[in-house]
């Protein structure tokens, strides 16, 4: 889908939510990246929002309580020279001896990723909030969802489309 203002000046709804997931991932608490999420009603009503991040009050990425978020090659700007051409995030020559193996599971060993991704987090919200099976919503994100995202919505609600920047899936 293509961003951009309509004729009259007015986004039309699914821009708005897709304006509203983008502004959402600002939160996200990851040093690698940030994600947001929004349940829209069948009534184009938000019903619940989420950003990849820790439980509230629980234990922070940006804070360093993530082994992915403290290890992991360095491609950002060289900040006063701290960082080499190829350093790792915590400041030690990449590959770090303590990063996690590229590839690993993000769900299981020994690089366990602490975060719940903004699409899981919104649904907790909307169900928070009384949303049921979330007959007839749909899902909107501020970037392509992972494979086990998409399972899951597909396994667990009756969300009929996940829509994101540059495109969208029906579900069953």
């Amino acid at each position: 889908m293509e961003m951009g203002i309509t004729v009259t000046g007015r986004p039309d709804r699914d821009e708005w939510h897709l304006r509203g997931a983008l502004w959402l991932a600002e939160m996200g608490d990851c040093t690698r990246r940030q994600v947001g999420a929004l349940i829209v009603g069948p009534d184009k009503r938000i019903w619940g929002m989420g950003y990849n991040g820790a439980d509230p009050d629980g234990k922070s990425c940006l804070a360093g309580d993530c082994p992915r978020g403290r290890h992991y090659e360095w491609t950002g700007a060289k900040i006063l020279t701290r960082f080499n051409e190829r350093d790792c995030a915590c400041g030690q020559p990449w590959p770090c001896a303590d990063a996690v193996e590229p590839g690993s599971s993000y769900d299981t060993g020994p690089g366990t990723c602490i975060n719940t991704h903004a699409e899981g987090n919104a649904k907790a919200d909307a169900m928070r909030r009384g949303g049921g099976d979330l007959e007839g919503c749909q899902l909107v994100v501020s970037c392509e969802p992972c494979e086990g995202c998409v399972r899951d919505y597909r396994n667990t609600t009756r969300v009929t489309t996940i829509l994101w920047p540059d495109g969208a899936i029906g579900l069953p």
